[in-house]
C-alpha cells in the first residue's frame, strides 16, 4: 500500500468514523456533509471522494457486517448439522451486533432504512447474510433435516425478518433485554418450525 493510499484510507475511516457518531448523536437528517468536514477537519472533496452520499456512510457500515458474517462462515465447523451450525451463526450475529455495533449505532441505522425514499440494503437479497443462511437452509434441506415443501430462500427470508425483529425489539427495551440471550431462544423456536418432522 503506497504513502497516499494509506492516507486516503486513514481520512475515509475518520470521515465514517465521524458521520457516524454525529448521525448517533443528532440523527441522520440533522447532519450535513459540511458538518461532517468540519467536524472531522477534512473537505468536502475528500469526502465525495471516498462517499457519493451521506447515505453511502450506511453501505459502508453494512459492508462490516457483511464481512463479519462472510468471515465466520468460512470458520465455521462444517462437520456441524445445518441446524447447529445456524444457532452458532445467530448466536455469534447478535454477539456481534450486541458487542461490535451497539444499540445506538443500530438505533441510527433502522432509522435511516426506514426511509421510504430509497431501497433499504436490508432487502438487498445479493447480501452475505442471506447468502451464508440460504447456503445453511439448503444444507439442512439437502441432508433431510429441514422440510422440503418450503425452499432455502423463503427459510432465509423469515429468518432474517426475525432477526431484523430482535434488533428492533432490542432497541425498545434496552437494557432490560439482552440481545444475545433473547435471540438464542427465540431463533431455536423459530428454527424448529423449519426442522423435517
Amino acid at each position: 500500500m503506497t504513502i497516499k493510499h494509506k492516507k486516503g484510507q486513514e481520512t475515509k475511516k475518520k470521515l465514517l468514523n465521524t458521520a457516524l457518531h454525529l448521525f448517533a448523536e443528532k440523527g441522520f437528517d440533522n447532519v450535513s456533509v459540511d458538518e461532517i468536514v468540519a467536524t472531522a477537519s477534512s473537505s468536502k472533496g475528500a469526502f465525495y471522494t471516498h462517499f457519493k452520499s451521506k447515505h453511502e456512510i450506511f453501505l459502508e457500515k453494512f459492508k462490516e457486517m457483511d464481512n463479519f458474517y462472510e468471515s465466520y462462515f468460512s470458520t465455521h465447523d462444517k462437520t456441524l448439522t445445518a441446524y447447529d451450525q445456524l444457532l452458532s451463526f445467530f448466536k455469534a450475529l447478535m454477539t456481534y451486533m450486541r458487542d461490535e455495533i451497539g444499540l445506538d449505532m443500530l438505533r441510527v441505522i433502522y432509522i435511516n432504512e426506514l426511509n421510504p425514499n430509497r431501497t433499504s440494503f436490508f432487502t438487498n437479497p445479493d447480501r452475505t447474510l442471506y447468502k451464508v443462511l440460504t447456503t445453511y437452509f439448503q444444507k439442512g434441506i439437502n441432508e433431510g433435516d429441514f422440510r422440503t415443501d418450503v425452499n432455502a430462500e423463503y427459510m432465509t427470508k423469515c429468518m432474517a425478518r426475525i432477526i431484523r425483529g430482535l434488533i428492533y425489539d432490542w432497541g425498545l427495551y434496552k437494557d432490560e433485554v439482552d440481545l444475545v440471550q433473547e435471540s438464542t431462544t427465540y431463533l431455536r423456536y423459530a428454527l424448529d418450525g423449519f426442522v423435517k418432522k
